[in-house]
């Protein structure tokens, strides 16, 4: 019986996996690379946000990519994970609205919003753009995902569009933008640095440089579809 429900378990995994990588990413906040990769911390976090799928690992995905033959529909690499080619099948994402929303959201490790609201924040090379969301919900919940207690962060969309980055429609209620420059953004207000905080230590004279380490990178049914999937695991 253990088997059975483990087999029922990976069947589940499975379909929700091609669901997310090949039919509607954006309904879980993602989006691939230019190169269709996604990032596995990131599909793993909205694995674990689906009801009956807290508990997935990393390994548990494996065990599909591993699977003999032609039978996985998986590849892995250190670029990430995808559907291999011919399995996605996209689903409409609907028209683009004839409008620009006024104000934008995202959501941040609350570490990073004071160094953001001074220096703006751009999206990674690669990368289509920043995800902005219409409802603060919808950003907190995505963000939620990474961080325990992320914060909201407001985009001014008329600032942005007059300063040379228009927000591109990507799929309902979600847009991109290369980048945000400090000034097109408010957020919760930031402490004061302390004078040890901007005072910087003396140098040594006869100091020898420090050596600088860098971490290795590296991460790790055909049918008319619809917007949601129809056998979603129990």
């Amino acid at each position: 019986m253990s088997n059975l429900k483990t087999s029922r378990q990976v069947e589940g995994l499975e379909r929700l996996l091609v669901y997310i990588l090949g039919v509607a990413p954006w309904e879980f906040g993602l989006m691939a690379d230019e190169n269709g990769w996604f990032a596995l911390k990131d599909v793993i976090a909205a694995i674990r946000a689906e009801d009956g799928f807290r508990g997935v690992t990393e390994g548990r995905i494996l065990e599909i990519h591993r699977r003999p033959g032609d039978g996985s529909p998986l590849e892995m690499s250190e670029a990430g994970i995808k559907l291999k080619a011919g399995r996605a099948e996209l689903a409409d994402k609907g028209e683009e609205p004839a409008r620009l929303p006024k104000i934008l959201h995202l959501a941040m490790k609350p570490a990073s919003w004071p160094h953001v609201s001074i220096n703006g924040l751009a999206a990674k090379p690669g990368r289509g753009g920043l995800m902005l969301f219409e409802s603060k919900e919808a950003a907190l919940k995505i963000a939620k995902r990474i961080y325990p207690d992320p914060i909201l962060v407001t985009v001014n969309v008329h600032q942005a569009e007059t300063g040379g980055a228009k927000p591109g429609w990507y799929a309902p209620g979600i847009w991109l933008v290369p980048e945000l420059k400090a000034e097109w953004l408010s957020g919760p207000p930031t402490p004061p640095k302390t004078e040890a905080e901007t005072a910087k230590p003396a140098r040594k004279p006869d100091a020898e440089p420090a050596a600088i380490w860098a971490e290795p990178s590296g991460s790790p049914s055909k049918g008319k579809k619809r917007g949601k999937y129809d056998d979603a695991p129990e």
